[in-house]
């Protein structure tokens, strides 16, 4: 529930993206995961997963974590580009 609701919550306050992490085995963040995909879609918010573990590396979470900036950098250029109507 927590998870879920202060998603909903930072997306309203203007929140750039989520990172949601969790460990590999804990059923209420599978849940939330899966509610999750359909607020990022709802408010239009990027939301990156991260499930941590024995095989997790950290070159792999950089990486990701580096892209899913990218994205949130791109998002915010192109919004700022559009011109209001």
């Amino acid at each position: 529930m927590e998870s879920v609701g202060k998603t909903v919550l930072f997306a309203k306050r203007g929140i750039d993206g989520i990172i949601h992490i969790f460990p590999f085995t804990c059923m209420p963040e599978l849940v939330a995961q899966t509610i999750l995909a359909k607020v990022q879609k709802d408010l239009d918010i990027p939301i990156l997963t991260l499930i941590f573990d024995e095989h997790t590396t950290q070159g792999g979470i950089d990486t990701r974590i580096e892209a899913f900036i990218d994205l949130l950098e791109r998002r915010r250029h192109s919004r700022a580009t559009v011109s209001p109507s």
